[in-house]
């Protein structure tokens, strides 16, 4: 697996031969040190500043694969397709399949690979709405705001805040701007509940659960 460290100084040192080669005009020089920087910031904003890898960028010290599955939150996004409503990833175009198991498409790493899941709602909803800003009032925004109780099973390792695994399929959803009718069709497809929520119902839920776990009140 590509390091860290690879990804930092490999785009500086191809930068640094591209200089000591060229001996061009100083348009090229100013080029190749723009090169240099974009390489170095990319890598940084990969492995640092990506909203999906966040929560999950450092693996548990010590933490083995988690055995048989867990259950945990994640969020989707919403897609029409010929066969219907399906759910897509956040932060691709991955559809999890209705009534058949979503498989990762990358080594698992805790660096954004593999199938998410935060420990708790809390996690979840916190994270959307500082990612979108203006607090809970983003949630209630024009386009549905999925989130829900997801399965992982497969290779599961634990990371800080949740868990990456290899496969994974939704366990109930909370939808957030649902009409009723594409709520019935997306609980029929994937054969699960499905419930259709205000921001606030959904907030609420999340801030019960957190009580639950902490014992304050909510």
């Amino acid at each position: 697996m590509i390091s860290r460290a690879t990804c930092v100084l490999a785009p500086l040192i191809a930068g640094f031969f591209a200089l000591w080669a060229s001996h061009a005009a100083t348009e090229i020089l100013i080029f190749y040190g723009v090169f240099i920087c974009q390489g170095a910031l990319w890598a940084l904003w990969w492995f640092e500043a990506r909203p999906d890898a966040a929560p999950f960028y450092h693996r548990v010290p010590g933490s083995k694969p988690v055995p048989g599955y867990v259950e945990g939150w994640r969020r989707w996004r919403l897609r029409e397709m010929p066969e219907g409503l399906r759910l897509l990833s956040l932060w691709d175009d991955s559809v999890w399949p209705a009534r058949a198991r979503m498989a990762a498409h990358r080594r698992l790493s805790c660096h954004g690979a593999g199938l998410y899941a935060y420990r708790r709602l809390h996690l979840a909803v916190r994270d959307a709405t500082a990612f979108q800003g203006a607090g809970p009032r983003s949630l209630a925004g024009p386009q549905p705001q999925v989130f829900g109780r997801v399965a992982l099973w497969g290779r599961v390792i634990e990371c800080e805040r949740g868990w990456q695994g290899e496969f994974g399929y939704p366990q109930v959803l909370y939808v957030v701007g649902l009409a009723d009718d594409v709520r019935d069709a997306l609980q029929r497809d994937y054969a699960i509940e499905v419930y259709a929520v205000t921001a606030k119902e959904l907030c609420d839920l999340a801030a019960r659960e957190q009580a639950e776990v902490t014992g304050a009140p909510a």
